[in-house]
């Protein structure tokens, strides 16, 4: 296994050159983003999978306006008894996240009888009020996406960033307080389950095979790269890298009508970006290499995924589920069993989880972006993202006019040599600090983090160079193959076809990856998560929950995933 860092290492660092709490001045619930100290170490910390690549200065909205704020304050709204969201901490550029525990007893109490009258009200009017916000969203994001920055003046600039972080804020306040309801909402009909005889783990092949913003947009792409792989342009793009596809293909009158198709697919399914929350990364719109590459390397597979045929397949395999289910209750149990997985695929957690990225996760960040680098640009800067390395209340002071941008140089240049350095050792970064507890109670660490009691147990009990990991099944079927540790959704143009993805986890930038690989093996994720939901809609053997997996599987291993039974075995060993 890769050495980490040592604790006190990290404990040392005190952040960005030039921080100071004051820096994060968003609303307060319970407690701000911080750096993580010894106090801490109380406390059982799991290195957040979805923040990979590492958060800059700017960036810190996402955690402190975004998770936070949003996770603190709608566990509060949504009456989660026995936790108040979760706790942010930053070790360098890397985001740690810890269970904010509910601080009195008496409050649990009177929060379950809130939630018992809270919750069927939510149900009922789950699937018009998520249509309503995701309407809201999509609307204020596509005024801010296209609102036109050049020539304008700074002031009117920093009004501009100043909405951006209005809307991020927005879009995950509406993000938690729909998954904190829906995720207690499945809890409860697993709790029901578990009453009738029926395994919790079955559930999730119950709301199965639903088509999503996100498969809509998958389906898209892989229909583009199928036109490619069979028509006249296979030959450019085989030979073409994706950074110079644009101008190749620009240059070629017979590509007019793909690139027409390519304009019209960006119109609809490109206002998102790579990671979560990253203001320094242009979207698909602005950065069109990027899903001209993948497209590229979609249509070299010898097959392309068809989506239809896999949300088919599931929906197939959901109904099997239900009447193996069905057929071992008695009529009276079989009608409250109907009736109750009636309400749950009305406030369907699973079909949510990845719809919903399509109008928060995957595009909040880029209006901050655009006035980020029009702000930069109006600065005449000679890299416009230098903006991304202030913090918000830096970069709209030098928007307002009230300080000025050459007063940070020095700063900003010490604060990318910071995020490198960081960033340089993000696969040596601790997995989780602090002692593991018995259980969590906050039901996002527990369905989308991943950690379970069989998760906290593999913790307790980690063991050095044991070649069989044990974690949770989230999609069956056993496959072995090469691994390819993967770190950041940047990286996925390296998988090849029959690769076992080796990663912390997944969010819906990664799903064309399940088009390449044969299995995937992941350290962090639940049964609920994005790396589970994907992989039983496509097909893909699974086993999450590892913990260690990324420091255990080297590149190049031969591994099996065995998703029947959640184990990945390392079958041979790479040569060094």
């Amino acid at each position: 296994m890769s050495d980490s860092i040592p604790v006190e290492d990290i404990l040392k660092d005190k952040g960005y050159p030039g921080f100071t709490p004051d820096m994060l001045d968003g609303p307060r619930m319970y407690r701000a983003t911080h750096h993580l100290n010894e106090a801490d170490l109380e406390n059982f910390w799991i290195l957040d999978f979805r923040f990979s690549y590492g958060i800059r200065p700017l960036g810190y909205l996402m955690m402190d306006d975004g998770l936070a704020w949003g996770m603190q304050s709608m566990a509060y709204n949504s009456h989660v008894p026995g936790s108040n969201g979760q706790d942010i901490g930053m070790a360098g550029i890397h985001c740690y996240i810890a269970e904010v525990p509910q601080f009195n007893p008496e409050e649990d109490d009177e929060r379950g009888a809130q939630l018992e009258a809270f919750l069927p009200r939510f149900v009922d009017g789950f699937e018009q009020n998520h249509a309503d916000a995701m309407q809201m969203l999509e609307r204020r994001a596509r005024g801010l996406e296209t609102f036109e920055t050049t020539g304008k003046p700074l002031a009117e600039l920093a009004d501009y960033l100043e909405s951006g972080r209005l809307h991020l804020r927005r879009s995950f306040e509406v993000h938690f307080s729909q998954m904190y309801a829906l995720l207690l909402n499945h809890f409860g009909f697993c709790g029901f389950c578990e009453e009738l005889g029926i395994p919790a783990s079955q559930v999730p092949k119950f709301l199965a095979g639903r088509p999503s913003k996100i498969t809509d947009g998958d389906k898209a792409l892989f229909e583009l790269a199928a036109e490619i792989k069979n028509g006249p342009l296979a030959e450019v793009f085989a030979q073409t890298p994706g950074i110079d596809l644009l101008t190749k293909l620009q240059a070629d009158g017979s590509a007019i009508p793909f690139l027409k198709r390519f304009d019209t697919f960006l119109d609809q399914w490109g206002w998102r970006t790579d990671d979560v929350g990253n203001p320094e990364q242009a979207h698909w719109w602005k950065d069109r290499a990027k899903p001209l590459e993948m497209i590229r390397s979609i249509a070299a597979k010898d097959e392309i995924l068809d989506v239809d045929a896999d949300l088919s397949a599931s929906a197939e395999q959901r109904e099997i589920a239900l009447d193996a289910a069905r057929s071992k209750l008695s009529s009276s149990e079989r009608a409250m069993f109907d009736d109750a997985v009636t309400s749950l695929q009305k406030a369907n957690f699973v079909w949510w989880n990845e719809d919903h990225n399509h109008y928060i996760d995957m595009r909040c960040s880029i209006p901050l972006h655009n006035a980020a680098m029009a702000i930069g640009e109006a600065l005449d800067l000679s890299d416009p993202a230098d903006t991304c390395y202030l913090f918000y209340p830096e970069l709209e002071a030098v928007a307002r006019g009230d300080k000025q941008i050459g007063d940070f140089t020095t700063l900003i240049k010490d604060r990318r040599d910071y995020f490198n350095h960081w960033h340089a050792l993000r696969g040596q970064m601790p997995k989780y600090l602090g002692e593991p507890p018995d259980v969590v109670a906050d039901p996002i660490m527990i369905e989308m983090d991943g950690v379970t009691e069989d998760f906290l147990a593999t913790l307790r009990g980690e063991g050095g160079e044991d070649r069989v990991l044990k974690g949770t099944s989230a999609a069956a079927g056993v496959v072995s193959g090469p691994a390819r540790i993967i770190l950041e959704a940047g990286d996925i143009y390296r998988l090849n076809a029959g690769d076992i993805l080796v990663c912390e986890g997944t969010s819906p930038s990664w799903t064309p990856a399940f088009g390449t690989i044969a299995g995937c093996a992941a350290d962090a994720g639940g049964s609920l998560s994005h790396t589970a939901v994907v992989s039983r809609e496509y097909g893909i053997p699974c086993v999450l929950g590892l913990a260690v997996g990324t420091k255990a599987i080297r590149e190049g291993d031969l591994v099996e995933v065995d998703g029947n039974n959640g184990r990945v075995t390392i079958l041979e060993r790479a040569e060094s």
